[in-house]
């Protein structure tokens, strides 16, 4: 499969997904090879409407579930990381409620000397993953789906999603271990064309370098 990386430019970042060649996207958008469904998430809305914090019923809220997955490839790494990765799983406000329903999924990658819980905190100027993504679900501006952001922080600082005889398999593990872990453990549509893949920074770059 051909595939296509796409750039994002806003206030003070660069963000990078790729994606099949046959897939066409303004920001990150999946549609299946025959056209029917579709899904659409504008991260520059998301923090938009994150920093706004729109409020939103206690019944329409995700929740965010700390995880961690183990690697085999990441075990071999020489600089003393832990293969076991600790990694943050928002779930959109239907999960709960609906045990039959599953949701596509979007990977979300951060940046160098960054963690997984700065999508949380404010440090990404104010902004609130849940909060944007309950926000977003509510204005049915996309619909719900499951975001996995895992810790990529190593001894280095950075590891940039790569393959190493140093650091470990860094993109074995988002592309093998990671999504098996997530399609195993959460209701997920598991098909290739309901996973997205995108990052900030040194994520961006990650998800450029797997895309290809």
């Amino acid at each position: 499969t051909d595939w296509i990386a796409d750039v994002m430019i806003a206030p003070d970042s660069v963000i990078l997904s790729t994606r099949p060649a046959s897939v066409s996207i303004p920001s990150v958008r999946l549609r299946t090879h025959s056209g029917c469904s579709r899904l659409r998430f504008d991260l520059f809305t998301a923090i938009v409407l994150g920093v706004a914090g729109m409020r939103v019923p206690l019944s329409a809220q995700g929740t965010i579930v700390t995880d961690s997955v183990s690697s085999p490839g990441l075990a071999s790494n020489v600089v003393g990381d832990t293969p076991v990765r600790r990694t943050l799983v928002y779930l959109p406000p239907s999960y709960q409620r609906d045990s039959t329903r599953r949701y596509p999924v979007l990977y979300l990658l951060h940046g160098a000397t960054s963690v997984p819980e700065e999508w949380l905190d404010g440090s990404y100027q104010g902004f609130d993953l849940r909060i944007a993504m309950d926000s977003l679900v509510a204005a049915r501006a996309v619909p719900e789906l499951i975001v996995v952001m895992p810790n990529a922080a190593n001894a280095l600082g950075a590891g940039f999603y790569a393959n190493s005889a140093a650091t470990g398999n860094w993109e074995a593990f988002v592309v093998q271990d990671l999504v098996r872990h997530v399609d195993r453990r959460y209701r997920t549509d598991a098909r290739a064309s309901k996973r997205a893949l995108v990052g900030h920074s040194m994520g961006g770059f990650g998800a450029f370098n797997i895309g290809f």
